[in-house]
């Protein structure tokens, strides 16, 4: 049986909708590599996966058009060879090699130089590869972000601090107060990461999104609201 549903404009982007079969116990949607993929069990019959299929994509619809910013925390930034990218006021010049052994990143100096084996020749690959080289150089300044805002609102005891290319949210913290990063804030303008920070901050004070919570977000930084909402609904405009 074959399905077709018009794609989801966000922000400016198309997101095409992918139906396939799986073996699943239930049927479920999310977005994968820019598309919304809905995936329906191989026992369904035609007519209960058209109606599964038809209730997802309404539902990703709705929940896409209140928060986009869902879709573009998994959206991955794009890199190319040559490029001069800039974060946080530090540039970095993108270099590219082919060798023969596994493919890697590393930081010299204000390059990236990126190895990828001759059969790798996916703009993901090298995409990701540097996404965490940079994360990796720009840790020691995120850090320092979080213990200053920490020592200045929270004086939470931290276990440590992370960024990291995430596919599902902007930040998290952990039981243990690990605090981590989504590393596209970089990106972002420094309010954005700034309320992320201060959000993941407030958790280590209070765990919920009760009221208490957001006067502890407010306390530290007043303006919250602006960034939240940049976030929910320009976060498209996060580019390299």
């Amino acid at each position: 049986m074959h399905m077709e549903f018009e794609p989801i404009g966000i922000g400016g982007v198309n997101l095409s909708v992918i139906v396939e079969r799986a073996q699943l116990r239930n049927a479920h949607a999310n977005v994968r590599d820019g598309s919304i993929v809905i995936r329906l069990p191989y026992r369904m019959k035609d007519g209960e996966a058209r109606d599964a299929a038809e209730t997802l994509y309404r539902r990703m619809k709705g929940a896409l058009k209140k928060n986009p910013g869902r879709f573009f925390a998994r959206k991955r930034l794009e890199f190319h060879d040559g490029q001069v990218t800039s974060v946080a006021g530090r540039q970095f010049a993108i270099s590219v090699s082919r060798h023969g052994g596994r493919p890697s990143a590393r930081i010299d100096g204000n390059s990236v130089l990126v190895h990828l084996n001759d059969s790798d020749m996916g703009a993901e690959t090298l995409s990701k590869l540097v996404m965490k080289a940079i994360s990796r150089a720009m840790l020691p300044y995120v850090e320092a972000r979080v213990e200053g805002i920490n020592g200045a609102h929270f004086r939470s005891r931290l276990e440590r601090v992370r960024l990291r290319d995430n596919s599902a949210v902007w930040g998290s913290c952990s039981p243990s107060n690990a605090i981590t990063i989504n590393s596209k804030l970089l990106y972002a303008p420094d309010y954005a990461l700034e309320y992320v920070i201060v959000h993941e901050l407030a958790h280590t004070v209070v765990r919920s999104h009760s009221k208490r919570f957001w006067k502890e977000v407010e306390r530290a930084m007043p303006s919250y609201r602006e960034a939240k909402l940049w976030l929910k609904d320009s976060s498209h405009l996060i580019s390299t």
